[in-house]
């Protein structure tokens, strides 16, 4: 049988205890005698933190391969003071889920399209009279094979009816959905200039409608729906920041309102800066920010758009995906240090056209699927392992008694039964798009 190992008794610890409180005093004492005040109070300070540390017990040791938790949270916005009711700002530490994972490189894929918008020539053409219902997953019935990755997003240029079937050029019944959800697209993104054209309500019921739908909503801060948030995609989280530089006559009264200043934040650069901060310290192991910025009929990259995704990318970001010009625009890999020093690379896409609108103007007939596939490494920092595209047109022609939309792919065959003067109408559409990102090195042939 072991012997007891011998140890200090309860008595003798309490003397040394003792003895280590007397003596910090009897420094602080002399100190202030001698007027060493400063640097003897420090002395005694540590005494007495040696003292506190011994009642207190030994600290326990850290360990410093310990697994993080996978976060999914919405990152709080920036306000210089209290955020007011309904959209209170969360001050409490993010709420984590319980599974443990280990940091370590993950990869997932993305596709993104350009600008939907189902004006009133477009829901006219798809609407059964006799029904009295819509078709709009006709519209997109040849889009899916295109629309496949881990996360697939597409922005709504306007709200949603809940209410009846009337629609408009600025909102589409809520079946519009359907269309979405044929094209393969299970993310839709609120931040335009047109989100508060019927006020915050519109914008409440637009958000209920799409996450009813089992659709990711994102943009604003409204129900379920967030302007920035933190998803996990493939045991990764991944901060998804939205803002616009443009709004509507309409949108600018809404955003005066109480409600309407907590729906939505227009782009501020420190604020976005903050934001990528936050997301960064929340965990993020890649930050994707989409823009809604410049001019409808924009032909080129503005300076105003390159400083915005230049500051974008200096802050933190990742990958920065631009819509509301009608054309597509060429991307761009920005170039920038980290904290640390270490060279680190953005792509900036700045404009991905246009998916649906009625309109024939100029490039409002054309625009690109964007495909990603980035890996985040467990040092930090994303590769892109893949930046490709598919270009779409929007077919319309007249077909029985009005005119019938259809979005396909441009560099594919022909659909039967599209006309010769559709045919070219197409081809030139392709060309353009090829002729605008011939020139974008980040893409990859």
């Amino acid at each position: 049988m072991n012997k007891k190992k011998p140890g200090l008794s309860f008595g003798s610890i309490l003397a040394i205890l003792l003895t280590l409180a007397v003596s910090a005093g009897c420094l602080l004492f002399f100190a202030r005698m001698q007027g060493e005040d400063h640097d003897a109070r420090m002395d005694a300070e540590k005494v007495l933190r040696v003292l506190g540390d011994a009642l207190q017990g030994p600290t326990p040791k850290t360990n410093p391969q310990a697994t993080v938790r996978t976060v999914t949270v919405t990152l709080a916005p920036q306000a210089a003071a209290a955020t007011p009711e309904p959209y209170v700002a969360p001050t409490a530490a993010p709420v984590m889920q319980e599974t443990a994972v280990s940091v370590a490189e993950h990869t997932f894929t993305l596709t993104v399209g350009g600008l939907l918008g189902f004006h009133s020539d477009v829901s006219d053409a798809v609407y059964d009279k006799n029904a009295k219902s819509f078709d709009y997953a006709s519209i997109f019935s040849s889009l899916g094979e295109h629309v496949h990755a881990d996360l697939n997003l597409v922005t709504l240029n306007g709200v949603l009816n809940t209410e009846d079937q009337k629609y408009s050029d600025a909102y589409a019944p809520v079946s519009a959905l359907d269309g979405i959800k044929v094209a393969g697209f299970d993310g839709v993104l609120l931040n335009t200039k047109h989100v508060l054209d019927y006020g915050t309500q519109g914008a409440e019921k637009t958000v209920s409608a799409i996450g009813a739908q089992g659709f990711l909503p994102v943009g604003v801060n409204a129900g379920n729906a967030y302007q920035n948030q933190m998803i996990s995609l493939n045991g990764g989280s991944v901060a998804l920041l939205s803002y616009t530089d443009v709004l509507s006559a309409k949108g600018k009264n809404a955003l005066e309102t109480q409600a309407g200043k907590n729906m939505l934040r227009r782009f501020d650069e420190e604020e976005a800066a903050q934001d990528i901060r936050n997301a960064r310290e929340q965990g993020a192991r890649c930050v994707i920010v989409f823009m809604y910025w410049g001019k409808e009929d924009a032909t080129a990259i503005t300076s105003a758009q390159r400083k915005t995704a230049n500051a974008l990318a200096k802050a933190g970001a990742d990958l920065i995906l631009g819509v509301h010009p009608s054309r597509v625009l060429p991307m761009e890999w920005i170039d920038t240090l980290d904290d640390s020093g270490e060279s680190r690379r953005t792509l900036a896409v700045y404009s991905l056209g246009s998916l649906l609108t009625e309109s024939r103007d100029g490039y409002d007939i054309s625009g690109i699927l964007l495909h990603l596939k980035i890996t985040c490494q467990p040092q930090g920092g994303v590769i892109f392992h893949q930046v490709e595209y598919t270009p779409t047109y929007i077919w319309r022609q007249y077909e029985g008694e009005q005119w019938q939309y259809r979005v396909v792919c441009s560099a594919e065959e022909a659909p039967a039964g599209m006309e010769q003067k559709q045919q070219e109408v197409m081809g030139r559409a392709l060309n353009r798009i090829q002729k605008t990102l011939e020139d974008s090195p980040a893409i990859q042939r």
